[in-house]
């Protein structure tokens, strides 16, 4: 393999895991793949909890039963599910 097929083929490579570590779907040039990841929208509990972490809520270990309790104001669901 050449340098500039090499090259190019680690930029492509870099593309789909940049995309893959922010969630964005990988590019496809049949349409078909995408990538695959967790159901973590905003309105969804992972998303809520990721959201929790990206503010630093997780720097020291936290119980269920506090997550649940941090998630309360803001998305109502059982504790046995953030469990």
């Amino acid at each position: 393999m050449n340098s500039d097929r090499l090259d190019e083929a680690l930029r492509q490579i870099k593309t789909i895991v940049d995309g893959a570590l922010i969630g964005e779907k990988l590019p496809s040039r049949a349409g078909t793949l995408k990538s695959p990841r967790i159901q973590s929208g905003p309105k969804k509990l992972p998303g809520h909890i990721l959201a929790l972490r990206d503010t630093g809520f997780f720097a020291q270990s936290k119980t269920h039963n506090e997550v649940h309790a941090k998630l309360a104001p803001n998305y109502s669901c059982d504790p046995d599910r953030v469990r």
